[in-house]
């Protein structure tokens, strides 16, 4: 089919495409965050906080510098048992995850051109398929190097799905666009920002696309979204970390034949026209169009000011150009349709999927499984991932604040207790390093719990204090009749422990969830009475640390 040359270009902005849609508040909730992690555990703490105030699971598949053992120590000191942390091996293969288009041998182009991506395509289509095997309706996929989103965004987009199978967001700040459209910007030329895959909510119980092994792969995800006016954009802009666009020439080389097809694709839908149209007549007429373009980067930079920029601005586009000499319409007429075969397998995939699986006979169906758990996780102290397995507290558990932290915990407590209270609880080697004059007395095992905060040892005393005027305020005459007012049998001016606990953090819920403390009554544990009906607990320690419950078990020598 020869279609006229207007239709083959390449445009600015692909808003028209969009439904800038509105949000329906309680129609909806997000069953999970999926993150295709890359990079340090550290970058993860804002998906963490997302997750822990929709109170939805959170997906992380690690590869590359994201580390499963660092994740899990995150959410440890983070006190959150909602994630799922998978290590995906740098070589992972699964028939589900078997495509036409991965094959290195079906296109006459260096695969580092096809797929300069890594696994990406590959974590996002296991996000896919877990979301069908647990009966996941609403999910979102977020990138590690998302920032300054909050979870009232998130709630919004998953209440936009059901008309919509894919709602997303832009990254305006640092912009999300190829090396090309930033050279485009830079030159003064206008350039929009698209909806991007690294912030997407996906309607996972409908029929739904896949991530190719391509640049570009999530416009290809929610191609037909947007071909039959199913794509949404909730409005909302978010940041992504800075990277320089024009380090390497090479990124704009290798993302070249993406960016061609993706392009090329999307100019047809504003004419309503598939990817069925999408022949070798047609690439030949956008190519065209795509030289024209690039050209027009390289002329306007000759009147650029900042030298330095234009000449790595210069140096990116030249890789561009040359790369695409190497991209012929039929090369792109055969990636059409191989794209459109896999679509087809797919959705026969997703067909035969098992449903209604547990996470961990899910993740067996993809030859995965969870990663090793936290050592606070596995000795009980924080609570385990919702998959069946124990979340009590197990008896005698063995000594668990990390050797390095030893001392200091220890010195803190003798601050309060003196060293007769202490030492008799600590290893030989650390007592006689904190006090070598006064020996170790020998006796029966020994239990102790002790509340304290991981992120600010320094803070215990201020945290103590907080609990001495709790009582000192609760025993006020001026305070008796409030602090009494709930629970009938009670007298007046003393409440129990579970009624505070329903009146301050019962009314901080589905903003923040009640710390998971568990303390287990022993003759020294009158440090923990303190500390847990604190007002700080439901206010303070809630919103700014992770309050953790560390139990020594010590034998008798």
């Amino acid at each position: 089919m020869m279609l006229p040359s207007p239709r083959a270009q390449q445009y600015h902005t692909h808003r028209q495409l969009l439904a800038v849609t509105r949000a329906r508040l309680g129609e909806g909730a997000l069953d999970a965050i999926i993150v295709p992690a890359s990079r340090p555990a550290v970058n993860l703490d804002h998906a963490v906080t997302l997750a822990r105030a929709l109170g939805c699971w959170l997906v992380v598949l690690c590869s590359l510098k994201a580390r499963a053992q660092e994740v899990n120590e995150l959410l440890a000191l983070r006190n959150f048992s909602g994630g799922i942390v998978i290590d995906v091996a740098e070589n992972y293969k699964h028939p589900k995850l078997e495509f036409v288009t991965s094959r290195r041998d079906e296109l006459d182009l260096s695969w580092k051109h096809v797929s300069p991506n890594g696994d990406l395509s590959a974590k996002r289509n296991l996000g896919l398929l877990l979301a069908r095997m647990l009966g996941w309706e609403r999910i979102f996929f977020m990138d590690d190097d998302i920032r300054d989103l909050d979870a009232s965004h998130l709630r919004e987009a998953a209440s936009m799905l059901g008309p919509y199978r894919a709602v997303g967001m832009r990254a305006v700040d640092f912009p999300d666009n190829s090396v090309v459209c930033h050279g485009h910007r830079e030159t003064g030329a206008y350039q929009d920002i698209f909806i991007s895959g690294s912030l997407l909510a996906v309607h996972s119980a409908e029929t739904i696309a896949f991530f190719p092994e391509i640049y570009n792969e999530d416009w290809f995800f929610f191609y037909h979204d947007a071909m039959e006016r199913r794509l949404g954009w909730s409005g909302r802009d978010a940041t992504q970390l800075f990277y320089d666009p024009f380090a390497n020439p090479q990124r704009a080389a290798v993302q070249e034949f993406g960016d061609v097809m993706a392009e090329g694709l999307y100019s047809l839908l504003h004419y309503r026209i598939g990817a069925e149209h999408a022949t070798s007549d047609y690439w030949k007429l956008f190519f065209d169009s795509r030289q024209s373009f690039l050209q027009g980067v390289l002329a306007r930079t000759e009147k650029m000011d900042d030298r330095y920029l234009q000449q790595r601005i210069v140096n990116s586009i030249e890789a561009a150009i040359a790369c695409s000499r190497k991209i012929n319409a039929s090369l792109c007429e055969r990636y059409v349709s191989l794209w459109r075969r896999d679509l087809g397998a797919w959705e026969q995939t997703l067909k035969d999927l098992p449903r209604s699986l547990s996470v961990k006979e899910a993740l067996g169906e993809l030859d995965l499984k969870l990663s090793d758990q936290d050592p606070y996780v596995l000795a009980g102290i924080i609570r385990r991932n919702r998959n069946g397995i124990r979340k009590d507290i197990i008896p005698g558990a063995a000594a668990l604040i990390p050797p390095g932290l030893t001392p200091s915990a220890a010195q803190v407590m003798m601050g309060f207790l003196g060293p007769p209270w202490v030492l008799p609880l600590l290893s030989p080697a650390t007592a006689a390093c904190l006090s070598p004059e006064l020996p170790r007395p020998t006796g029966k095992r020994v239990t102790v719990s002790v509340g304290l905060s991981l992120t600010a040892w320094a803070e215990l005393p201020w945290i103590t204090l907080c609990g001495l005027c709790w009582h000192l305020r609760k025993n006020s005459p001026s305070r008796k009749t409030q602090y009494g007012r709930e629970g009938g049998s009670q007298q007046a001016g003393t409440e129990s422990l579970p009624n505070f606990r329903r009146r301050g953090i019962e009314r901080h819920r589905g903003r923040y969830r009640q710390p998971r403390v568990r303390v287990r009554r022993s003759e020294h544990a009158w440090l923990c009475d303190d500390l847990t009906i604190a007002p700080v607990r439901a206010r303070f320690i809630t919103q700014r640390f992770s309050l953790f419950t560390y139990c020594f078990s010590l034998p008798a020598e």
